[in-house]
């Protein structure tokens, strides 16, 4: 079900960045003011007080944004969140990619709990089909569509993970069949290429995505900073910068197939 996905078709020139008005992508957000964020975001799952620009820490414009999480914040159950969310639900069975620049900061906690940085979810309340989290120093990738639970974890822990800027992008057709695919690209550099079912076929037939801190209950406060949130149709709308790459398959992080009940 699994097999290395080579995009030999997909020739990327390298151009400058863009603007909001210069890009064809459905949705570009580069945090450059309040008002913006307020406008384009679902904030709901966000304290007022969670989020904040900031011209310290940015990859793209002015400024960047800052998310905090700490004790109780939008609590529910055993867990706690800070996150943003894209507000468009899109069908299944279409391509859509997705970019996201993160940066955990030198001073962010090393605790052996869940930690979400960004989901990508299906309407119906099950697990996230994909997320990346950072659980005691190290990123993995989860996925989730069914009673399996496939963990995507690097060979070799990434160093440094903290106190830089990391890119993410994710193509993903994600459907109730067989032709579903997702691949992942951290810095430029495929991660995950999967190609089969990557849809709760029960659930509603729509997903969205969101991002920032979700975590199991700590007392421990924690900040991470984002910028360049963008969603399109193709590798040259979601980064506009160029830079693509003919996948490598050694950098594919082995994954790991469990059966469980469906939480």
């Amino acid at each position: 079900m699994f097999y290395f996905s080579m995009l030999v078709s997909l020739m990327v020139s390298c151009s400058s960045i863009q603007s909001k008005q210069q890009t064809k992508a459905d949705f570009f957000e580069s945090f450059e003011s309040k008002g913006s964020v307020k406008q384009n975001f679902r904030l709901d799952k966000i304290e007022r007080r969670a989020w904040e620009l900031t011209s310290d820490e940015k990859t793209h414009g002015n400024y960047g944004l800052q998310i905090t999480l700490n004790k109780g914040d939008k609590s529910k159950g055993k867990t706690e969140r800070s996150e943003i969310q894209d507000p468009e639900k899109l069908g299944l069975d279409q391509e859509v990619w997705y970019r996201l620049d993160l940066k955990i900061p030198q001073e962010f906690p090393e605790l052996n709990l869940r930690t979400v940085l960004w989901q990508l979810k299906q309407n119906g309340g099950n697990n996230p089909l994909i997320s990346m989290r950072y659980i005691d120093g190290e990123l993995s990738i989860k996925q989730r569509f069914s009673h399996q639970k496939i963990m995507y974890k690097p060979t070799k822990p990434i160093e440094p993970v903290k106190n830089k800027w990391m890119r993410v992008v994710i193509q993903s057709n994600i459907s109730k069949t067989e032709k579903g695919f997702i691949n992942i690209y951290l810095d430029h550099q495929l991660i995950v290429s999967y190609r089969g079912l990557s849809a709760y076929v029960t659930q509603d037939p729509k997903t969205y995505f969101k991002f920032g801190l979700y975590r199991d209950q700590t007392e421990e406060p924690m900040h991470m900073y984002f910028d360049q949130y963008i969603r399109g149709q193709s590798w040259e709308e979601v980064v506009p910068e160029g830079g693509f790459i003919i996948p490598d398959k050694n950098g594919l992080w082995p994954y790991d197939v469990k059966t469980l009940e469906l939480e």
